[in-house]
């Protein structure tokens, strides 16, 4: 079939405008869109009316992560299916609309609308009027055939088995040209004991089936007429009409079911059974007479008869139109079957995806897993290991406390016999202060008894008191100086003794206990022989003189020898003191370096290695 230039660019325009339609139509109850109207240039002006989703609002709320672990399962991802495209309804090309226009123009106006082309608008409709109501319903092989009454039959048997119908907000219902005949395109509803049709509107488009979900998207409830089931087929059934409302709408579905049977299309609606057992007639089936002259097809529509208007020119626009939708079709089909093997293989991909998330989840969760393992020994490890260092750290502050301890109680054993040694010494020096201070009251008293009987018997010289006793006196101050002196050091050395240092027992060696017995032994001997040579003198002074000449004394000589005798006693004790004060510091030394050294004896008369001095 050969088209003009003018006809291509008309069909890419129209086919432009059906596809802005159909993407319009895929959007009902769907999100919020807004048009946008753009014009398409063509042979006449056609509007197409786009829509175009409005901008997602902006939140700032974090998308959820795609990779949210979820257990593996083979089982695909739910994929969303792709509402297909429906090819939009195409207006009849102008050839066809001039083959309608003798038999319409003297009934109504042509109009432009944007979005269909050229319409048709009835003259002389009353309010409230709408298609498909002053007429009635014939049965024939096509299914039911509509068959206008009255003034509307002159322009029935074309606005109603052609084309579709479009109500528009100002000018009422307008006819939109098409160029497929049919037995009325109306889409039908039955339950409840009522039958009711609305026409089908520019967006229900041809197709080889127009089914109820197809026509559900497109026709509102609200254009339905509705008549009780038993009147269907009755003539004047304008008179039979209920009142369209909510009630009858729910106790009814949609049966609508268009289809194509050797390239005629056949519109079954509500079934003959169910009108004939509602009403309690028969209705027979009539065959639909196909003419091509719009005086014949008057004729037999003025006989009664079911009649099909197809004039050539429009029969042929038909073969073009149904050619380009079967193509359209096709390529629904082909785009369609792609679609499907596109959503096969990214449903394979996105298996094989989650099987791969999921087998590097599971790994990473066996590495986390080890890593909290290998933590936990680690962890573990490390408490044993600080555990025995407490407990050794505390086993060694208990041995070094009770060495501690051990060392304090040692300690105040040696504080308390060195305490009552020095008790034992003082009581001694007591001992012996109080001896020679009752020595020396018995040589005072003892001296001045002999004053005494001298003064009254003999006239004797003046007592005079040897050196010796002076001597001695100085002595026993020196060694009262000395013994203070060993109280004070010894008091000392115990409140040294009391300090929390560690110190070895003391030990004090034999030989200063021997030079110590030693100078004792001496200082007594000395005592003694003082004692006896003032007793001596005494004596000596209180003989009476006798006639004998006795030689005189050498005093000088006698001064002599007590001065050498007192500085030998002199250069003994200082030789005594210095050994004393070696001994001394020897014992400091090595008690300083906490050394035992031989020959040394404990000071603890219980130790078994005590010698007590000779």
């Amino acid at each position: 079939m050969t088209l003009s230039k003018n006809t291509i660019h008309w069909s890419l325009a129209i086919g432009m405008a059906g596809a802005a339609l159909a993407i319009a139509g895929c959007h009902e109850n769907e999100r919020d869109v807004y048009y946008r109207r753009e014009r398409v240039v063509a042979p006449r002006e056609v509007v197409v009316e786009r829509r175009y989703e409005e901008p997602r609002p902006y939140s700032d709320t974090p998308r959820p992560y795609a990779d949210t672990p979820r257990p593996y399962t083979d089982a695909p991802r739910p994929v969303v299916e792709e509402a297909p495209i429906e090819p939009a309804y195409e207006p009849a090309p102008a050839e066809a609309v001039v083959a309608y226009e003798p038999d319409l123009n003297p009934h109504g106006e042509w109009i432009t609308v944007r979005e269909y082309g050229r319409c048709w608008v009835p003259r002389g409709r009353p309010a409230g009027w709408r298609p498909y109501t002053v007429g009635h319903w014939v049965n024939t092989s096509d299914g039911w055939s509509w068959y206008a009454e009255g003034d509307e039959a002159e322009w029935g048997v074309v606005t109603y088995h052609y084309g579709r119908w479009h109500e528009e907000p100002s000018r009422g219902w307008i006819w939109v040209p098409g160029t497929t005949w049919a037995p009325a395109w109306v889409s039908w509803r039955e339950g409840g004991g009522y039958s009711g049709w609305a026409p089908l509107g520019p967006r229900v488009g041809y197709r080889r089936q127009i089914d109820a979900v197809y026509v559900d998207r497109y026709v509102p409830a609200e254009r339905y007429t509705f008549v009780e089931s038993r009147y269907v087929g009755e003539p004047r059934i304008h008179s039979h009409i209920v009142q369209n409302n909510v009630t009858i709408v729910n106790k009814t579905t949609n049966i609508t079911n268009i289809t194509v049977v050797n390239n005629r299309v056949v519109n079954r609606g509500v079934t003959v059974e169910t009108v004939e057992r509602a009403s309690g007639k028969r209705y027979e089936q009539t065959r639909v007479t196909e003419v091509s002259s719009a005086t014949e097809a008057r004729r037999l529509h003025a006989q009664g008869q079911p009649v099909a208007f197809v004039p050539d020119s429009v029969k042929k626009a038909d073969v073009g139109y149904r050619e380009r939708v079967e193509r359209r079709n096709e390529e629904a089909d082909k785009a369609e079957h792609d679609r499907g093997a596109r959503r096969e293989k990214e449903a394979a991909a996105a298996k094989l995806a989650e099987h791969g998330r999921v087998v590097n989840r599971n790994e990473a969760a066996v590495a986390a897993d080890k890593a909290e393992h290998d933590r936990a020994v680690r962890r573990a490890e490390e408490e044993a290991k600080a555990q025995k260092d407490r407990v050794g750290r505390r086993a060694a502050d208990d041995t070094a406390a009770k060495a501690a301890e051990h060392d304090r109680v040692v300690r105040r054993e040696q504080e308390l016999k060195a305490a009552d040694l020095a008790k034992q010494q003082e009581h001694e020096r007591a001992l012996r202060r109080a001896q020679e201070d009752a020595a020396a009251k018995a040589a005072a008293d003892k001296a001045a008894a002999d004053k005494a009987r001298l003064k009254t018997s003999v006239k004797t010289p003046p007592v005079v008191v040897p050196d010796t006793d002076k001597q001695a006196a100085h002595d026993r101050a020196v060694r009262r100086a000395a013994e203070e002196a060993a109280a004070d050091k010894a008091a000392a050395d115990k409140a040294r003794l009391k300090t929390p240092v560690k110190t070895p027992p003391v030990v004090v060696p034999e030989t200063d206990k021997q030079a110590a017995h030693d100078r004792a032994v001496r200082r007594a001997a000395e005592e003694a022989a003082a004692k006896d040579a003032a007793d001596k003198a005494a004596a000596d002074k209180a003989k009476p003189k006798t006639s004998v000449k006795t030689p005189p004394v050498d005093k000088g000589a006698a001064v002599i020898t007590d001065k050498q005798a007192e500085h030998d006693r002199a250069v003994r004790r200082a030789a005594e003191e210095a050994a004393a004060k070696a001994a001394a510091d020897k014992a400091a030394a090595d008690k300083a370096a906490g050394g035992k050294g031989k020959g040394k004896v404990p000071v603890d008369p219980n130790d078994p290695n005590y010698k007590a001095p000779k």
